[in-house]
């Protein structure tokens, strides 16, 4: 599998450098050009994760990339410090996705059936069962 579906690991910031040194009040244009520097002889699955500034660029990769998995784009103010435990940044979905909670009661070798559960839109809490033959 790894060989027909190889994965990529794909980088876009750099906390800390490689001597231990803090980037954390470092602005995100020298967090970035430290961590290409960094990647110059990278594996061709370690990706410098795709940056633009240009609004027209983005909204061509929301349209484009899903195809490929890529599910959305992270927008990020140009200037400032990364402030750990705070989101700096919004993600905008190419589609939507569904965080659930899936279970199962009884052993594990002979489920008899499942259960899960999810938000709604609006916030409320959906649940479902179903049997397994």
């Amino acid at each position: 599998m790894a060989r027909s579906h190889p994965a990529h690991f794909v980088v876009f910031d750099l906390l800390s450098a490689p001597g231990g040194e803090s980037l954390l009040d470092r602005p995100p244009h020298e967090r970035r050009s430290r961590l290409a520097w960094l990647l110059i002889d990278a594996p061709p699955n370690l990706v410098l994760c795709p940056q633009t500034t240009d609004v027209h660029e983005a909204r061509e990769w929301l349209r484009t990339w899903p195809e490929v998995g890529v599910e959305g784009v992270v927008v990020k103010r140009c200037g400032g410090r990364y402030e750990p435990g705070r989101r700096g940044w919004r993600k905008i979905r190419a589609y939507r996705t569904v965080e659930a909670a899936v279970g199962r009661p009884g052993s594990a070798g002979t489920p008899r059936s499942f259960s899960s559960a999810a938000t709604t839109p609006a916030g409320a809490c959906a649940t479902s069962a179903g049997h397994i033959c």
